[in-house]
């Protein structure tokens, strides 16, 4: 099933865990001297600053930081996702899938591990991979809407559209304000044959070039042609 890429691509990067504060503007300078101390708070600001300097694109010195976070406080797994990110983030993805694959043991970051080694599938378009990976991923973390929205995507890019809708209304029930889920929602359902729900769901669409997006890759032949993909 081949889908125009200014309505899915935008979903290849696949969650990305950025900081939720706004970018701190540091520039890669050392941490403030609040964050010298090793107590919890100070912990927290220095992965937020550190998510922040990811989150303005200056991945490079993230890496370094959290090289510096590291010493301070040793075994943070959140610090080690972070890395994970970052690395996929510069397409260092046998670096970062080592990071992934030894969270994986763990209990407490192995859903968000799971998710990072599907998006390194997805990057790489090894969409039955990223599947599998996604699939751990949200059976550690059933109702983490991220995960199902990704999962979704994957599973539509991996021409199992029927199991996509499946997953992708999850996650647009669990979050309903993720246009990115509902987009894609839309694609999934005209490829499972349902176009009667897809059109009725795209009639929800507010922005004017999403629609316009979409009502176009809806029209096209390979979205009617992926109807006849089965489920497995």
């Amino acid at each position: 099933m081949r889908l125009r890429r200014n309505c899915l691509l935008a979903a290849m990067l696949l969650s990305l865990p950025w900081g939720t504060a706004a970018a701190s503007g540091q520039d890669g300078a050392a941490p403030p001297a609040t964050l010298t101390g090793t107590d919890a708070r100070s912990r927290s600001l220095y992965l937020t600053l550190i998510r922040n300097l990811r989150r303005a694109g200056q991945v490079h010195a993230a890496l370094a930081h959290l090289d510096a976070f590291d010493r301070q406080f040793p075994r943070s797994d959140d610090a080690a996702l972070l890395r994970g990110d970052c690395l996929t983030d510069i397409a260092r993805h046998a670096e970062a899938a080592a990071v992934f694959q030894k969270l994986t043991r763990g209990k407490q970051a192995a859903a968000a591990a799971y998710a990072g080694l599907g998006r390194i599938d997805a990057l790489s378009e090894r969409w039955a991979a990223a599947a599998a990976n996604y699939a751990l991923a949200v059976q550690r973390a059933p109702t983490m809407a991220a995960y199902l929205s990704d999962y979704g995507f994957v599973l539509l890019r991996a021409q199992r559209p029927r199991d996509a809708v499946f997953r992708l209304r999850q996650a647009v029930e669990l979050d309903a304000g993720d246009a990115r889920a509902r987009n894609n929602l839309i694609l999934a359902l005209a490829a499972s044959g349902d176009d009667a729900a897809a059109r009725q769901l795209l009639a929800t669409v507010a922005d004017p070039q999403q629609k316009a997006d979409l009502e176009a890759e809806l029209a096209r032949p390979a979205v009617a042609a992926a109807t006849a993909q089965p489920a497995s």
